[in-house]
Parts: structure tokens; sequence; C-alpha cells
């Protein structure tokens, strides 16, 4: 029962350090190195998701919103189209006016 009480009190102690000093680490008792939702492992570190939000980072921002997790909001002109990483982006490149 001690031993139960050691690994739940160094799981507590590992995700509050994880997040009070913004890591993207929050780990459980099946993965000590899993990441946050909101990002996902790149070069064996969690890396936050741009584009993509959720548990792995699977799911694309919805339409209309872009960057870090999905946390922006597009407000495109008509000559724009939200792109899901860097937000509106000019999609006329040439107009033909003849």
């Amino acid at each position: 029962m001690e031993q139960i009480k050691f690994i739940c009190l160094i799981l507590f102690l590992g995700v509050s350090y994880g997040k009070q000093n913004n890591s993207s680490v929050c780990p459980t008792f099946d993965n000590p190195e899993q990441c946050c939702s909101g990002s996902r492992i790149i070069n064996r570190t969690c890396t936050e998701c741009v584009g993509f939000f959720g548990p792995n980072s699977v799911t694309p921002c919805p339409v209309n919103f872009y960057g870090v997790k999905c946390d922006s909001e597009c407000n495109c002109t008509e000559e724009e189209e939200c792109n899901p990483y860097v937000g509106c982006l000019n999609v006329m490149y040439t107009r033909n006016d003849t």
C-alpha cells in the first residue's frame, strides 16, 4: 500500500512540476513521458502543435482557426484564405481584368 501511495505522489508531483514550468509533458501511470493535449512528440520532445489540436495532435484545426492548438481565429478578406498553420494568406496571386 505504501508503494502505491509513493507512486501516486511521484506522478502528482511530476504533473504539477511539468504544468508549473510550462512543460508539454503530462505523465500518466502507464506513460511517464506522455505529451499533454495539444502537443506531440517531435525529435523525442513534446512540442506544441501548430495547425492541429487534441490528444497526440491528430485533429486538424476547424475552419477559420489556426496556430498553436488552433487557438487563433482567422478574419480574412475575400482575397485571403485561412491557413491552419499561419492564418490568412492571399490566394489571389494574379488578377485577370480582361
